[in-house]
Formats: structure tokens, sequence, C-alpha cells
């Protein structure tokens, strides 16, 4: 998410404008703070997936509930 939007977001819920302008650095900290919580809350959907007879992947032979997981976490490493 780049800093505009993170503004435009800001904007959009109503924040006023001198706040805005003053704190971009902490808004878009804010944001990568929650989007890290949603991306666990996501990973972690996939993970509590009980069903031992989820699809396994071919390529790995990893169950696709656990790869999902793993991926929707490594995205908050890039």
């Amino acid at each position: 998410m780049t800093q505009d939007e993170i503004i435009e977001m800001a904007r959009e819920a109503g924040l006023p404008e001198a706040i805005i302008e003053m704190t971009p650095i902490a808004f878009e900290a804010f944001a990568k703070l929650v989007a890290a919580k949603e991306r666990e809350v996501c990973a972690n959907l996939c993970w509590k997936s009980e069903d031992d007879n989820a699809f396994v992947n071919a390529y790995n032979g990893k169950r696709l509930d656990l790869l999902c997981a793993e991926l929707i976490r490594a995205r908050g490493e890039a």
C-alpha cells in the first residue's frame, strides 16, 4: 500500500486534514500493523483446518490449507 493510498483512506475515514498532513509516517506505520494483523488472521483461518483429507499439493506434498497459511504469512516478510 502506498503512502498516497494510506492518506486517502485516512481522509475517507474522516480524519481532520491537519492531522493527516502532520503525521503521514505514523499512518503508514499504522497501516502496516493492520495489514500484518489481517494477514495473520487469514493465515490462521487456513491453518486451523481440521480436515486431514485436505487436498495435497503435488509439487511439494504439503496440504494446501497449510501451504496457503505459509504463503499468506510470507507476504509480510517481503
